[in-house]
């Protein structure tokens, strides 16, 4: 006998309020920036919607529209293999393949949505947590490892244009980051921007806590990196060597978590504190960055629409860590139901 689906109890909306009501004061504060200053053109935009004149995605409205939206995704698999096997990393072609496919990192952004709530509010709110010690343990294993390798090949590079540059220009110019191996890294880690969306799918089937910051992040940060790569501004030298490096230690530390290893609690406080520092840097580069372009008219690798959504992200960015480093680790003493979640970038 066949039993139909339902649901056994109703989904709580308070908690749907919980965790969808914050994306509404963001579209309310990007329309008033974009109305005031016209920093990000907000009031043509409907989060996950459908507005009057054509849809418009979020904060990126230069990406896609409506019917490649709604189009059958696409993937060039053979195109990303040659560039992953070439001897010679192809510069212009990972930008095109980049591009090429920023439809298809929009169509992941909104299945991901679909599915990790979906997830939540239906697959699993009458099941046990799925058991997936082993899986989460690779997993975790494998983000440490390229990390940490991203880290180490960028580094030469980073310090490199530094030193012989100064502090101002590796920022300011580009390069030599986006070839070679260098860009072959870079590449990576936009690509890997998809594969991490696989986090919040570990985290729903173990029913752990499910905050606006993971799942805003992970969306904001595929849509830039998929948008800003192509035009690759100075700024996304200091933005990709930052994630790796903080990254290498917090997937190391989630390894060892998964692992069932006792990690002292400020371990967590340290990672956390990392990634408000790198958003505190951000945000201050960028600042700097728009007097040298604005006020001085100083000659830069620079695009505008990137500039202001990176602005804008790293922002957000900085206002949600803050905001979970003081209810994890200040008031409170720190409940449990904030304990250090991937809330990375």
């Amino acid at each position: 006998m066949t039993v139909p689906f339902t649901l056994p109890h109703p989904i709580s909306y308070k908690q749907l309020q919980t965790d969808l009501g914050v994306v509404g004061w963001f579209v309310v504060i990007g329309w008033l920036l974009g109305k005031v200053c016209v920093f990000i053109p907000l009031r043509n935009i409907l989060l996950f919607g459908f507005p009057r004149g054509g849809f418009r995605l979020l904060l990126v409205s230069q990406m896609v529209t409506q019917e490649q939206v709604l189009a059958a995704p696409k993937i060039n698999v053979r195109r990303f293999v040659e560039i992953i096997t070439s001897p010679v990393f192809p510069e212009q072609e990972s930008k095109e393949w980049v591009l090429q496919h920023q439809n298809f990192a929009i169509q992941a952004c909104f299945a991901y949505f679909l599915v990790i709530f979906g997830i939540k509010y239906v697959v699993m709110r009458n099941r046990a947590p799925f058991n997936l010690t082993l899986p989460l343990n690779i997993w975790n294993a494998l983000l440490a490892l390229f990390s940490i390798m991203g880290t180490v090949m960028l580094f030469p590079e980073f310090i490199g244009t530094i030193q012989n540059n100064g502090f101002q220009a590796s920022y300011c110019k580009v390069y030599g980051f986006t070839k070679g191996s260098n860009g072959f890294w870079g590449w990576l880690f936009i690509v890997s921007k998809l594969f991490e969306l696989a986090d919040t799918v570990f985290l729903v089937l173990r029913k752990k806590p499910l905050m606006f910051l993971h799942w805003y992040h992970h969306i904001l940060t595929l849509i830039y990196a998929f948008y800003s790569y192509p035009h690759t501004p100075g700024f996304n030298r200091w933005g990709i060597f930052m994630n790796f490096f903080v990254h290498a230690f917090m997937y190391s530390y989630y390894f060892l978590c998964s692992m069932k290893m006792r990690i002292p609690r400020r371990v967590a406080m340290f990672i956390t504190s990392l990634q408000i520092l790198q958003f505190v840097l951000s945000v201050l580069i960028l600042a700097h960055l728009g007097i040298l372009i604005y006020v001085r008219k100083v000659d830069c690798d620079f695009d505008d629409s990137i500039f202001k959504l990176a602005l804008f992200m790293d922002i957000t960015y900085l206002i949600l860590f803050v905001n979970f480093f003081c209810k994890a680790y200040v008031f409170g003493g720190g409940k449990s139901k904030y304990k250090i979640d991937k809330k990375k970038q």
